[in-house]
């Protein structure tokens, strides 16, 4: 085999990465729903655990313990100058770290939320037949609502 010239080497090394790049923009676009449904959550830390537990009993089939659940660093429920919010992985659910938050949150005087991302911690039968698909706000905001509807999951 010939060895190639300098010229031709050049024009192979800018060229690639150029071919690469214009594969890549003219690639398709897939759009992400970022959109964020307001949620009304209770300011008074006591209604905080009524409020969670009257949006987990919408879903009967949730695994018991999987539920969204705050942990009081405080038998007053009082707020902390720091809380832990455990967002789980996509298959996950908080009985994967358990008790790890609990400790650390126990440690440091924290209360330690852990949400329920929508459809997860439930029977895989609901899970695949959600109509809706996921959105990037069930990963973004997560921690903020408790509201879940099988046809749209909002955040």
């Amino acid at each position: 085999m010939a060895p190639q010239s300098p010229k031709r080497r050049w024009i192979v090394a800018v060229s690639a990465p150029v071919l690469l790049a214009l594969m890549f923009f003219a690639g398709p676009v897939h759009r992400i729903d970022d959109t964020v449904e307001a949620v009304r959550v209770p300011t008074a830390p006591s209604a905080l655990d009524t409020y969670l537990a009257a949006s987990e009993r919408r879903h009967p089939d949730i695994v018991p313990g999987a539920e969204k659940t705050i942990v009081w660093a405080h038998a007053d429920r009082r707020k902390t100058p720091l809380s832990i919010i455990y967002l789980h992985g996509f298959s996950a659910s908080r009985q994967e770290v358990a008790p790890l938050c609990d400790q650390l949150g126990a440690e440091l005087g924290a209360n330690v939320f852990y949400t329920r991302l929508a459809g997860h911690g439930r029977n895989l039968a609901n899970v695949s037949s959600s109509s809706a698909p996921p959105r990037a706000a069930h990963w973004r905001y997560g921690s903020r609502s408790a509201t879940e509807s099988e046809s749209q999951p909002s955040c």
